[in-house]
């Protein structure tokens, strides 16, 4: 069942499996974030990522159906349905042009500058895979920067 979830506290990391099992991370969630795999919130179709607490966590999820239908009676879960859906949208849309527009080291870079408190909370094996690199390359971007 396609759900979303809220995070008060912790940090969670969403990830696909591929075919020869590796673990490719594509979203971090983290305090006050909204989370959902964006197929299965938008289309209504089962996740096809993993969930993985970091850390400590704690969230509140709901089926997304469900929330439908109490959105439909509810002017204000509605406007919570909207507002989630576009933070999603937003979010989606910051990762793509990343990736479009930005190398490995500049998008490093922006999470530093953005949220330097995530770059101590998440494994650099986890951070190079949401970088699209591999853990030695962001090793290598990291002392660059460091000089």
């Amino acid at each position: 069942m396609p759900s979303f979830f809220y995070i008060k506290k912790g940090l969670v990391r969403g990830y696909y499996n591929t075919d020869n099992g590796e673990e490719k991370t594509i979203f971090f969630r983290w305090e006050k974030e909204f989370g959902a795999d964006p197929e299965s919130f938008f289309n209504h179709k089962p996740s096809k990522l993993t969930w993985c607490a970091m850390e400590e966590t704690e969230i509140f999820e709901i089926n997304f159906q469900k929330f439908e239908e109490l959105s439909k009676r509810n002017v204000g879960l509605l406007k919570l349905r909207i507002m989630a859906s576009k933070r999603l949208l937003n979010r989606m849309y910051e990762r793509l042009e990343s990736f479009i527009l930005y190398s490995p080291e500049e998008r490093f870079q922006h999470l530093l500058e953005t949220h330097p408190d995530l770059c101590e909370r998440i494994p650099d094996k986890y951070l190079a895979s949401f970088l699209g690199i591999t853990p030695v390359s962001l090793s290598r971007i990291k002392k660059r920067l460091e000089n």
